[in-house]
């Protein structure tokens, strides 16, 4: 008998990223997206930042919000979730994987050089800052690097 899986749940809902993102200036990607592509994209982003955070009670027991259960999820969540679904539909392929060129021994083209120390950013900064302003904690490995930014990945000549 075949394994079932366990429907995955986001923060936020489809209707309320796209009213988030009808008022946003890059929206494109969202837009273009399907509501397949939307759904993907916002469970991902809310299994990453399930990942990737941690949240203090008043007697600063951590918890993660369950997207499934009983705590209301603040909407600065909301925003944080549809803000990483879109940098998720934006992406050409896969954080977590290695990259493609890489795995097929290409280091440059037209002069760019990429680098096999590359590492992107998992939760992006707008993402994080978001999860920051609410008292949760940045866990290891959700950011390229400790100041904030994304690591170069590849130089110019």
């Amino acid at each position: 008998m075949a394994e079932t899986l366990p429907e995955l749940k986001s923060y936020c809902s489809k209707d309320w990223a796209d009213a988030f993102f009808a008022s946003f200036l890059w929206a494109t990607n969202w837009d273009d997206a399907s509501d397949k592509q939307k759904l993907a994209a916002l469970c991902t982003a809310t299994n990453l930042i399930q990942r990737f955070t941690l949240f203090y009670d008043d007697s600063g027991e951590a918890f993660a919000y369950d997207p499934a259960g009983t705590l209301d999820i603040p909407d600065l969540l909301k925003e944080a979730t549809a803000k990483e679904a879109i940098y998720l539909l934006s992406l050409d392929e896969s954080i977590i994987e290695p990259n493609s060129l890489l795995t097929m021994g290409i280091q440059s083209a037209n002069g760019v050089v990429f680098s096999k120390d590359f590492q992107g950013d998992i939760l992006t900064i707008s993402v994080r800052n978001l999860i920051r302003s609410m008292g949760g904690e940045i866990l290891p490995g959700a950011s390229a690097d400790d100041n904030g930014g994304i690591v170069q990945g590849r130089t110019v000549r």
